[in-house]
């Protein structure tokens, strides 16, 4: 029996999606592994800081797109900051964000989002 050819297709097309989506993916990682050594170091269990560390890769993830370009605008709204960033400089942003996100981590996140929320119900209960 004849072994089919190799098919080299597949890995090439695997190095050319991260390729395009390489400042993601290591920026979810740098979070991942900031948000794991934070929990380890502040005597978390292991199960918990696993959990907590890909929560916290997954919300950078999904929020460095939003929160990026807002940080990116804002820079260059400062006066005298016009035209100062480069693509490069806007790239280290974002790994500057994902890096924060990592070491606040999930946990400080979701205290934050809940007293908020219960901030904005109280204010609406106040009016009634």
């Amino acid at each position: 029996m004849r072994m089919p050819e190799k098919y080299n297709g597949f890995f090439s097309a695997l190095v050319a999606w991260y390729s395009a989506n390489s400042g993601w993916i290591n920026g979810g990682i740098i979070a991942f592994i900031l948000a794991l050594g934070r929990a380890v170091f502040y005597g978390g269990k292991i199960k918990e800081s696993f959990v907590d560390a890909f929560l916290t890769g997954f919300v950078a993830v999904t929020s460095v797109p939003v929160i990026s370009p807002i940080v990116v605008r804002i820079i260059e709204l400062t006066p005298g900051m016009s035209g100062v960033l480069t693509k490069t400089s806007e790239l280290n942003i974002e790994l500057f964000i994902f890096a924060f996100i990592g070491v606040i981590g999930a946990k400080t996140l979701r205290e934050v989002a809940l007293s908020r929320l219960r901030k904005a119900n109280d204010v609406g209960g106040k009016d009634e």
